[in-house]
Formats: structure tokens, sequence, C-alpha cells
């Protein structure tokens, strides 16, 4: 009810948000570290979901697109909880897609590969370096990339695209 009234009519959600915190091993991962992560990348996406479906449901029309994580398909050391969490959206979007396909709502989601952000820009650059030499392209994404890939599954080039994973990783994941 507060999303309808505050925001009106919810046409596209992207549910982008995401954390992670210093890396552990699952040895040494305190519940906290899992809980927090699941809490914010997990539940986070769920609840967003849970507020506007109710509105598309009725109107019949709408889009989600989560955004994952190549580490949700390959998994990362002393990222288990946030691979856990990426894993969990990716598998949640194709059940999403099933349920709601009927009504006209399309779920789909985006898996970047390493993409220049906040947290990135914190790497030291040998580390960036090392990175960009795991990725076919040489280079690491821009967050323009993903947004345009976002605008390509709400455009009406992907009206018939529902319960897939885009994988915008430069080439550095192929299944």
């Amino acid at each position: 009810e507060w999303v309808a009234s505050e925001l009106g009519q919810v046409d596209i959600l992207v549910n982008s948000a995401g954390t992670n915190v210093k890396t552990r091993s699952m040895a040494e991962m305190e519940p906290q570290q899992w809980d927090k992560i699941l809490a914010v990348n997990a539940s986070g996406a769920y609840y967003c979901m849970y507020a506007v479906l109710p509105q598309m449901r009725e109107r019949g029309d709408g889009l989600i697109v989560n955004i994952s994580s190549i580490v949700g398909l390959t998994g990362n050391p002393g990222q288990g909880n946030y691979a856990a969490s990426k894993a969990g959206i990716m598998g949640f979007t194709k059940s999403l897609a099933r349920e709601v396909g009927v009504r006209g709502i399309t779920v789909n989601a985006i898996a970047p590969g390493f993409i220049e952000t906040d947290m990135t820009d914190n790497l030291p650059e040998d580390q960036k370096a090392a990175l960009a030499s795991q990725i076919p392209m040489a280079r690491l994404g821009t967050v323009d990339e993903i947004a345009q890939a976002v605008l390509f599954l709400a455009g009406d080039s992907g009206s018939y695209i529902t319960a897939q994973t885009l994988h915008v990783n430069g080439g550095m994941y192929t299944l």
C-alpha cells in the first residue's frame, strides 16, 4: 500500500542493491556475516518484488530485472555468502517468471562480471589488472553497459524474454 500511495504505478522494478563484506572463508565466517549478505542481496530483492507485484498482477503488466552476479555461477573463494545470495536471485528469477508470466509480467536477471564500481575502485591496481586478465575482452565492464542491458530487457526488444539470466561479463564465463 505504501509503494502504491507514495510511488504510484510501478512499471519497472530493477533490484540492484547488493553488498559484500570482508572476504572470509566459511570456516571463519560468523553467522551475522552470512545473514547480512543474504538479508540485503536476497531478502531485499524479495521485499521489493513483494511490494510491486500486487499492482503489476492487477494491471496485467510489469517488468522486473534482478541484478545477480557471475559469482552466483562460478563461486569465489571467501564469498560463499555472496555467491549463495546471487545464485538464489537467479533461481528466484526463474521461479517467479513462471508464476507471473501468465499475468503479463516478465522477470529476468542480469549477471554482471567484474564492473568498474566503488567496490572495484578501492582495489589495488595489480589486483584490477589480475581481474582484467581473466576476461577475454581484457577489461572490466562499466555501469553503463549494465544499464544498457537493463534497457534492452525493459524495451520492446525484450518483451518476449522472461526467466532468463543475461550474462554481461566480457566473455569471462560461458556455459
